[in-house]
């Protein structure tokens, strides 16, 4: 449940853009080795580990 998209937490139907949110959370928890925090993902806002090139960094920002 910790990768679920909002939509699905206010019990909305699942679309495309759900898994694709989904699919940025578990990129960035396999980079972090945690979940972001939420309230900087709203506003577009959260930190990845240094070592990672800036290419995979704007996947998973434009996944999230």
């Amino acid at each position: 449940m910790d990768y679920w998209a909002p939509e699905l937490w206010r019990k909305k139907p699942a679309k495309f853009k759900s898994d694709m949110y989904s699919l940025g959370l578990i990129l960035y928890f396999m980079m972090a080795k945690t979940l972001p925090d939420f309230d900087e993902v709203e506003i577009g806002i959260f930190k990845l580990p240094w070592h990672y090139s800036k290419e995979l960094y704007d996947i998973c920002a434009k996944l999230i």
